[in-house]
């Protein structure tokens, strides 16, 4: 989901890979040395591939029931190594059009969880001409064989792009009816609960309903926010100074579930779609969403991390 109307849209409110602070900031890491060490090996090996343009190995780096959430490369998520290896074949063909265009990225968190789990955010940069720059959320899993990429979810900032992006002139991608819940269809109420409230609160201009379906120490990464921010209290101050704006105009926010995942007994990952449509009814902006959730001792769930951002065709 992203965080409508204005924040969400406007501020961007729709993934990882290549989405989350200023470089700027310190880096907070919570991890042993030799994980830490092994985490940035993979990162970096990531970086060399893209740079390479080796989708088939950039592929390898993730986990085979993995997704990709990343709106730069498609509409829709890629599941699986075969599709993952796709997008990035697409990613590379429609943003490495010269040798110049180099990929780099920057850790802005990591944190060692239950289970081999790590989380982490960042940014990242395409260099040369028709550059951009974003911001990335990653659940990983680390293995005896190495960190293997459980969900990217990356998007661009869309203040970084040379024009505003023409939705208009998009050709829509349908989106598929049916709801993947593998082995957290006991969390499909839970999960819409979360959606009904974060899309009306978008769409009623109610900043606390949308703060409130996070954790209160819960990140909201948008690719119309120029940084991430940190804690529920500033995702509703910054939803709200949003909706306070003189330029804000209402509009509908909705957004689908596509895939959910029980990583550990107390996280959750989901993936989807979003849109965004003005009083005619007609779509003004799209994209994904791949967000983090803590499930709750009464089986509730919470966003702790959301990382959404509209998609970007091709320059």
């Amino acid at each position: 989901m992203n965080t409508l109307t204005k924040l969400c849209f406007r501020s961007l409110s729709p993934v990882l890979a290549a989405c989350l602070l200023s470089c700027g900031q310190e880096q907070k890491v919570t991890a042993t040395p030799s994980n830490k060490e092994k985490f940035d090996a993979s990162t970096n090996e990531f970086l060399d591939l893209w740079n390479a343009g080796d989708a088939e190995s950039l592929s390898m780096l993730f986990a085979e029931d993995s997704v990709r959430v990343v709106s730069n490369d498609g509409q829709l998520p890629s599941v699986g190594r075969k599709a993952i290896a796709a997008s990035f074949r697409e990613g590379i063909r429609k943003f490495k059009t010269s040798p110049d265009n180099l990929l780099s990225s920057k850790i802005s968190n990591m944190v060692e969880l239950e289970g081999g789990i790590i989380m982490a955010h960042g940014t990242f940069t395409v260099a040369g001409e028709g550059g951009f720059n974003g911001k990335w959320a990653s659940i990983e899993r680390n293995t005896e064989d190495g960190i293997e990429i459980l969900m990217e979810s990356a998007h661009v900032t869309e203040s970084s792009l040379a024009a505003p992006i023409d939705f208009a002139s998009v050709e829509r991608v349908p989106t598929p009816d049916a709801t993947d819940y593998g082995n957290a269809a006991k969390f499909e109420e839970a999960m819409n609960r979360i959606i009904t409230n974060y899309t009306k609160g978008a769409t009623t201009g109610d900043a606390a309903l949308i703060a409130n379906t996070f954790t209160s120490d819960g990140i909201q990464i948008v690719s119309r926010q120029d940084e991430a921010l940190h804690g529920r209290t500033a995702i509703e101050e910054a939803i709200s100074a949003s909706f306070s704006a003189d330029d804000y105009t209402p509009e509908t926010l909705s957004a689908k579930t596509l895939r959910m995942r029980k990583v550990t007994d107390s996280l959750l990952i989901a993936n989807g779609t979003w849109q965004v449509a003005d009083k005619e009814g007609q779509i003004t902006r799209f994209g994904q969403w791949g967000n983090i959730f803590e499930i709750q001792e009464d089986g509730s769930l919470l966003m702790k991390v959301e990382c959404a951002g509209a998609f970007v065709p091709a320059p």
